[in-house]
């Protein structure tokens, strides 16, 4: 991350809720004009995992900083006008994950009710255990 705070920048949070799966995001269909390197116009369409904006949720993963520096999986250097940090990805793999399955990913998401049901929580706990 460059100049960057974590909660703009660490966009793996997203790949460790399609891996676990979450009920709080869907796929979503973009379409509109393409051009290609040679110029050529064709209509696209593309999907992406985006956030249920009526379940009111408000993404941070500034909480996890703290954990991150703690166990060693986050560095940071300070030059003159800004700074870079390093996570590593395989050691906060099971920190995300298990914010999500147990904590209902309440470190990195902000709601006003439970959007993570019983059934779905099972669900998850079976898929990691395999």
């Amino acid at each position: 991350m460059f100049g960057s705070t974590m909660c703009n920048s660490l966009t793996f949070v997203h790949f460790v809720e399609e891996q676990i799966g979450i009920n709080y995001r869907y796929l979503k269909k973009f379409t509109g004009e393409y051009i290609n390197e040679r110029g050529e116009k064709t209509i696209k369409s593309y999907y992406m995992n985006v956030r249920d904006l009526s379940l009111n949720i408000k993404m941070t993963s500034e909480n996890f900083a703290p954990l991150f520096y703690k166990i060693g999986a986050l560095t940071t250097k300070e030059f003159d006008n800004f700074s870079i940090s390093v996570v590593d990805l395989n050691m906060v793999y099971p920190v995300i994950a298990n914010d999500i399955i147990y904590n209902k990913s309440r470190t990195f998401c902000r709601y006003g009710r439970n959007t993570i049901d019983e059934k779905l929580r099972r669900q998850i706990i079976q898929k990691l255990k395999k």
